[in-house]
């Protein structure tokens, strides 16, 4: 154990990936909702303050380090240093990077200091200290592990993937499977800043400066919906008026090597929760549901793709209108079908497991025999469970119909024969589809009960179409599940032999 370590105490948060299973394009559509699960596959970010000489000062400027390592990648570290200048009302912070340069850790580091810097209190904290270090660790499920095992001479099967190591070395050209690590990097990032500020509570500021931060790193404004399930967990989701995220991108550059970020008082209307109007509404699968993913191991360029999208839809004239509208519509029913199931399975519990068990060893094709159920309340459970499956069917077929015209592999035609062989061959399958703004990432399945989603890791597995390159072995499920926890998550650990018995890839970090 390195000597630095002794009598230290560390701060973790960790937020959870996500899925968007319906809403994807049109949540970035004002008031448009979206319905995303929160995973329990988690980004992790891990904090300590540094001992020794306190920061250095030049007249009234108070210069300190953050150390961020990133112990599963193979560039292993990055530094950047923070100058801040302090005489109000300009205080400011002027970013020095290190040898290496990740937007997303950057602008989340920067943003938030920007803001928690804002009280002279925390500036004397800062000044006072000799710095911040910072580890990040990804759950496995964030990359594709195909080409680790590939490159040990090992299967894609479950058994391998159940067997790696937590926290695995990501090997070069490893694809991300798409399910939030940006959002996971940056949330994490804030939200471990946040605590070790004592401000680990205070999720509403926490959220908005994830979202100016990842927005910022993104040079791009999108729904947000990714950082507000990594802050909240699963939900429906409404995003905010996009000017709030574009009057602070403004207001702070992070252009260029040295940037000068302008006063914190001019984001003093910003970041406060109440200056936000996005919606987080409590919505979920139902009882006994699960949510499964499978990894495909291509993975998207997610903001050039809702571009098209969005230029598609700005000349499309009336075919286009009629398209959103109808998957709008879709979305929708697909939440009130979900919620109505919830309602049911609480008022007609044993009723509602004895539908999802007569369905479970069904194709979703076939459950319309199975309306005629004895008695009016199972009636009615079968109905729904048919219109929960009818608008999830509905709304990847308006998804399907926008990627074609905008010319937008949203379902590309390798996605759709491996979609349609799943629900297809997989009893108990309620719906499938690509997941936020489709593409090449993993492909999600809804099943009805855990039994039936026992069923899919073997047949992903065993699936090959040759037409398409792909051959058994290529499509392997992620070992994740819906995370029944709230978003984020902060803990402390008052020694680094408890943070490793935690995080073993921490055991020699050397802040």
């Amino acid at each position: 154990m390195a000597t630095s370590l002794r009598g230290r105490d560390f701060t973790a948060a960790s937020v959870p990936g996500k899925v968007l299973v319906c809403g994807g394009y049109l949540v970035v559509d004002r008031p448009n909702p979206g319905l995303s699960i929160a995973l329990d596959a988690r980004f992790h970010c891990i904090g300590t303050w540094l001992t020794g000489p306190a920061a250095a000062t030049e007249g009234n400027a108070v210069c300190f380090k953050v150390c961020v390592k990133s112990p599963q990648l193979a560039c292993g570290e990055e530094t950047s240093e923070f100058r801040l200048v302090c005489p109000e009302p300009h205080v400011a912070i002027r970013i020095e990077d290190g040898p290496t340069r990740n937007a997303f850790v950057r602008s989340a580091v920067a943003f938030s200091l920007l803001h928690l810097l804002s009280c002279e209190r925390r500036r004397r904290k800062v000044a006072q200290s000799g710095g911040i270090s910072l580890a990040l660790l990804g759950d496995n499920a964030y990359y594709s592990q195909t080409r680790y095992l590939q490159s040990k001479g090992l299967a894609v099967t479950n058994e391998n993937l159940a067997a790696l190591p937590r926290f695995n070395k990501i090997v070069p050209q490893s694809g991300k499977t798409g399910i939030g690590s940006s959002a996971g990097v940056v949330t994490s990032i804030v939200g471990c800043l946040f605590a070790l500020f004592g401000l680990g509570e205070a999720t509403g500021e926490i959220h908005a400066v994830a979202q100016v931060a990842h927005c910022g790193a993104q040079g791009k404004v999108g729904s947000g919906f990714d950082v507000a399930t990594a802050v909240a967990g699963t939900n429906e989701y409404t995003r905010y008026s996009p000017g709030i995220v574009k009057e602070a991108l403004e207001k702070c550059s992070l252009a260029g090597p040295a940037a000068a970020l302008l006063p914190f008082t001019g984001l003093s209307g910003i970041f406060p929760a109440e200056a936000w109007d996005h919606r987080v509404a409590a919505c979920a699968l139902p009882p006994g549901f699960c949510l499964s993913l499978a990894d495909v191991n291509k993975g998207s360029e997610t903001p050039s793709m809702v571009s098209a999208v969005f230029k598609w839809k700005a000349a499309g004239g009336k075919r286009a209108e009629e398209l959103w509208a109808a998957a709008a519509e879709a979305n929708r029913r697909i939440i009130s079908a979900l919620r109505a199931l919830c309602s049911f399975a609480g008022a007609h519990g044993d009723v509602f497991e004895t539908a999802r068990r007569a369905f479970e060893s069904v194709p979703c094709h076939a459950w319309g025999a199975n309306s005629q159920a004895a008695g009016p309340a199972a009636a009615e459970a079968a109905a729904l469970l048919v219109a929960a499956r009818d608008a999830f069917s509905e709304a990847r077929k308006c998804l399907r119909a926008i990627g074609r015209e905008a010319s937008v592999p949203v379902e590309p035609a390798q996605q759709t024969e491996l979609l349609d062989r799943t629900i297809r061959g997989v009893p108990g399958t309620l719906a499938v589809g690509c997941p936020g703004a489709g593409g090449f990432d993993a492909v999600f399945a809804v099943s009805v009960s855990p039994d039936a989603a026992s069923r899919l890791p073997l047949f992903w597995s065993a699936y090959s179409a040759p037409d398409h390159d792909i051959a058994a072995g290529d499509v392997c499920a992620l070992a994740v599940q819906q995370d029944k926890a709230a978003g984020l998550d902060v803990r402390s650990f008052p020694s680094h032999e408890a943070l490793a018995a935690v995080y073993p890839p921490l055991t020699d970090w050397d802040c």
